[in-house]
């Protein structure tokens, strides 16, 4: 038996590949459409050909992204490309080019994610193995965003509109989280992508930081507050500044986009209402310590933003042994358990004052907790 012919499967189908033999051709990573859907998709393109745009729209998720694909054996230009599953049944393919003004800096990202499209092109390719020509789809981001987000637009000046002006509240999934100097968070809304501050979802400080609310793949409610019409040019970005970056493929992006201006808050119980709750109900309540302070001591934050002076109960005294709270547990905003024992008004500040009794530190100091840790 030759040695060929004793190769598994899974030997032979990667026996002799050559990863860095160079880029790809498109065709070559392309997956046919269905026989079976061919006219749904030659029907879906045909609308969009004739912009009948109440129709046009295909939803799908990114399932795949290609770097550096060469667009033909003839041509040397060469794009990511993005593989949509079509809810239809079906794959898309979408050029860096076409994958929306609000695409992130790395197009991988996209994947998992969910977007709205529009087939582009349909191309007719030769198999070998088949009597017929078999087709293969292009698609937008881009026109699919501008069709949905005008929508969206002048459903958003329509007064009566129930779904804005915060009558009715959305859901979206969070994609993107960054804690960099000026934070954002990208949300996935119905194939659109809505870029927000965390403020505007919620309330945070150092103590409570936004990161443990909002993360990748978290699914939230919010308002709609108002659909802005922008305009992106070539050689900026969406705020307006030039690219600092030469080499980002969104440099040469240009066109319509829609920007949704929404928040969360009027879905959440104010920090200022929790506490006032906790106040009344003499509930014993968890707590961070915030900050120890050269002249006020120790800080404690029972809700994000409202530090209260905190004291230890006798108890808890005695069970740490003259140890106490150091610059470590206000880095690291040790929690603890704590009654508030007074909130009272200072009309000369305009802000609360208050106190805090801490009964228990149940991850103990955070020197104990977290021996490791260097200042």
């Amino acid at each position: 038996m030759s040695k060929q012919e004793k190769m598994s499967p899974e030997i032979a189908a990667f026996e002799n590949l050559d990863r860095e033999a160079g880029p790809r051709l498109f065709l070559e990573i392309a997956n046919y459409i269905p026989v079976s859907l061919e006219q749904l998709a030659a029907d879906s393109y045909k609308r969009s050909s004739n912009h009948q745009l109440n129709q046009t729209l295909m939803f799908g998720t990114v399932t795949q992204c290609f770097p550096n694909v060469k667009v033909s054996e003839n041509v040397e230009n060469r794009q990511d490309f993005l593989q949509i599953a079509l809810d239809e049944g079906f794959d898309v393919y979408v050029a860096q080019s076409e994958a929306g003004l609000q695409q992130p800096f790395r197009l991988a990202d996209l994947v998992g994610q969910r977007t709205v499209l529009t087939i582009s092109n349909l191309i007719k390719v030769p198999d070998p193995d088949f009597e017929q020509d078999r087709i293969v789809a292009l698609g937008s981001i881009q026109r699919g965003q501008e069709i949905l987000g005008r929508r969206y637009y002048n459903k958003s000046l329509d007064e009566s509109s129930m779904d804005f002006k915060h009558q009715t509240p959305q859901t979206g999934t969070i994609t993107y989280v960054n804690g960099g100097d000026k934070p954002f968070v990208r949300i996935a809304y119905n194939g659109m992508t809505i870029t927000t501050t965390p403020g505007r979802l919620g309330y945070y400080s150092e103590a409570f930081p936004f990161q443990d609310d909002l993360y990748v793949g978290k699914r939230i409610s919010f308002y709609i507050r108002s659909v802005e019409k922008l305009d992106k040019k070539a050689g900026f970005n969406l705020n307006g500044k030039p690219y600092t970056v030469p080499t980002d493929k969104r440099i040469n992006l240009s066109g319509t986009l829609y920007e949704f201006s929404i928040t969360r808050k009027p879905l959440l119980t104010s920090p200022l209402q929790q506490l006032k709750s906790l106040y009344l109900s003499h509930a014993l309540c968890s707590a961070k310590i915030a900050k120890i302070d050269p002249v006020k001591g120790l800080l404690v934050e029972v809700v994000p933003s409202v530090q209260l002076k905190g004291y230890i109960s006798d108890k808890l005294r005695k069970q740490i042994k003259g140890e106490n709270f150091d610059q470590m547990d206000s880095f690291l905003h040790t929690p603890v358990t704590v009654e508030i024992t007074r909130i009272q008004p200072n009309h000369e500040t305009n802000f609360l004052n208050g106190a805090v009794m801490i009964q228990s530190i149940p991850n103990g100091f955070a020197r104990d907790s977290n021996p490791k840790f260097v200042m």
